[in-house]
């Protein structure tokens, strides 16, 4: 019975200690966002701060894709339509703009996808992205990441109960011979988990503060941002012209990715045997 209540007041304390870790992870990200937003940013209905078209990029996540449209425009990246992207010119300088052939060549078989994760995990393009969190247009990216590392910890309290529980309730058994009392408390806490998972432990998807996705609305029906650059800042691909190089890429890489997964998924059913 006291190994049962060890496991059982061990899974309660793990429980405790997640949630009291995503409330903290929580508090803080809002308090970041708070605190970049403004105390009048609620009275403000439309803010409408002045951004350059790399910020713009940058707040609706399509900063790669600018960059990439940019190399393709002035030649110094060629799209293929099998997906991969090729080196045509070496610009001088430094800078993201004069980096993308060299991330392009530092991805094997430059893959437009491979190249775009790449470019979003440039050092310059997560500056761009705190600046943004400062002033309240973007959550804060560190503190999203201990937000979700918190919900990701509060799962695994669910295979853990009935791991536990299960262990409990056989180990009872053998040495009582009386299964009701883990069985009720197996019950009981795994209600518990299920309850905070659901009611509490909810990770945090959105980039975009709401002062932020404000900012995409105006900035939506703005003519500044009408032309192709301001679209691919705002869409992604999807803002480039039908027929478009980079656009024809995009799918093919898009669709390679595809059947790599599924091949992977095959080759772990046949239990990595590449179907043999």
């Amino acid at each position: 019975m006291t190994a049962f209540l060890v496991l059982f007041v061990g899974m309660t304390a793990y429980l405790g200690w997640t949630v009291l870790w995503y409330r903290t992870a929580r508090a803080e990200l809002y308090r970041s966002e708070r605190a970049g937003a403004g105390p009048e940013s609620e009275s403000k209905p439309e803010p409408k701060p002045e951004l350059t078209l790399e910020e713009l990029a940058a707040t609706a996540g399509h900063s790669a894709q600018l960059l990439l449209y940019e190399a393709v425009e002035r030649g110094a990246v060629a799209a293929g339509a099998d997906g991969r992207l090729t080196v045509l010119e070496r610009p001088g300088g430094d800078g993201l703009r004069t980096a993308v052939p060299t991330v392009v060549e530092s991805c094997p078989g430059g893959d437009l996808l491979a190249v775009e994760a790449e470019l979003g995990r440039r050092p310059a393009l997560r500056e761009v992205r705190r600046g943004l969190a400062e002033r309240g247009l973007l959550r804060d990216e560190e503190l999203r990441r201990q937000l979700n590392r918190a919900v990701e910890w509060g799962g695994c309290a669910v295979p853990l109960v009935v791991v536990l529980g299960t262990v409990s309730v056989i180990w009872v058994a053998r040495e009582h011979h009386n299964v009701l009392l883990p069985i009720v408390a197996f019950v009981l806490l795994s209600g518990l988990v299920l309850l905070v998972g659901e009611r509490t432990l909810k990770g945090e998807d959105r980039r975009t503060t709401p002062q932020g996705e404000r900012v995409l609305v105006l900035a939506r029906r703005d003519p500044r941002w009408q032309d192709v650059p301001g679209r691919v800042a705002l869409r992604g691909y999807h803002g480039l012209p039908a027929g478009h190089p980079l656009r024809t890429a995009w799918r093919a890489s898009q669709a390679r990715g595809l059947a790599e997964r599924r091949r992977r998924e095959e080759d772990k059913g046949n239990g990595g045997l590449g179907g043999v």
